[in-house]
C-alpha cells in the first residue's frame, strides 16, 4: 500500500524500490489522497510496462486522510501479507523475500526488518542525501512496553499478515497523525514483534516532518 498526496516527484523512487524486489509475487496499491490525478498518473506512466499488471491506483476526492487511504487499499487487496510503503520511503531488494520467508516458517503475526533513517534535503533540483543513522529496534524483538514510550519503527519496516489486520482491526481513520503508532501498539499487544537482524528498509526525513 503506497499512500501519496500532492508530491508526485516522490512515488517514482518508492515504486522503483518495489520493482527491485527479489520476491516477485506482490501487488502495489497506490492511493492518491486528494492530490492531482493527472500529475501522478504522468509520473507513474513510465513504469506501467515493468509493473505488468501488478498495480492498482485509486484517486480519493475529497481527501480522506492517510489512515482511511490505507484501509481502502487494504480492503481492495487479497494477498496474505500487507505492507505500508509510503511514497518517501524505500525497501532494499530483499525486504519482501526475507520477511515473507520468515512469516512462512514462523507463527508470528508480523515481522520487522531493521531500518535506516536517511536525512535528505528536497528542493527544485530533487533530493540530496545528507547522511544516515540507525532507526528502530536492534533487539531480536520489539516489545509493547517500549512502544508505549515511543513509536520505535516506521511502517516501511513492517510486514504483517492479513489475518492479523483482520484480527486487531484497521487503522483508525479518525486519527489525523500517528495512526501507525496506535496500530503498532495494538499489534504488539499480541506479543513481541520479531526483528530480522539485517537492514532492509530506509525511511527518509527532510527536516520538516514525517510522512506518517
Amino acid at each position: 500500500v503506497m499512500r501519496t498526496a500532492w508530491r508526485e516527484q516522490l512515488p517514482p523512487r518508492a515504486l522503483r524500490s518495489v520493482l527491485a524486489q527479489s520476491y516477485p509475487r506482490w501487488h502495489l496499491h497506490v492511493v492518491n489522497d486528494g492530490g492531482p490525478a493527472a500529475a501522478l498518473e504522468q509520473a507513474l506512466a513510465p513504469y506501467h510496462a515493468a509493473l505488468a499488471g501488478r498495480f492498482t491506483i485509486s484517486h480519493l476526492l475529497p481527501a480522506q486522510g492517510m489512515e482511511a487511504a490505507s484501509n481502502l487499499a487494504i480492503a481492495q487487496g487479497r494477498g496474505a501479507f500487507i505492507a505500508i510503503h509510503d511514497d518517501d520511503d524505500t525497501w532494499l531488494p530483499r525486504f519482501l523475500e526475507r520477511c515473507v520467508s520468515f512469516l512462512a516458517a514462523a507463527p508470528a503475526p508480523a515481522v520487522l526488518a531493521r531500518c535506516e533513517l536517511v536525512h535528505e534535503r528536497m528542493d527544485a533540483e530533487g533530493m540530496t542525501e545528507l547522511g544516515q543513522e540507525a532507526f528502530g529496534p536492534r533487539e531480536p524483538f520489539a516489545e509493547r512496553a517500549q512502544l508505549e514510550v515511543e513509536n520505535r519503527f516506521p511502517p516501511i519496516a513492517l510486514l504483517c499478515r492479513r489475518a492479523t489486520v483482520e484480527r486487531i482491526g484497521p487503522y483508525r481513520a479518525e486519527m489525523a497523525v500517528l495512526g501507525d503508532w496506535e496500530f503498532n501498539l495494538r499489534l504488539a499487544a499480541l506479543g513481541p514483534i520479531p526483528v530480522l537482524p539485517e537492514t532492509l528498509a530506509l525511511t527518509f526525513w527532510d527536516g520538516t516532518g514525517w510522512s506518517t
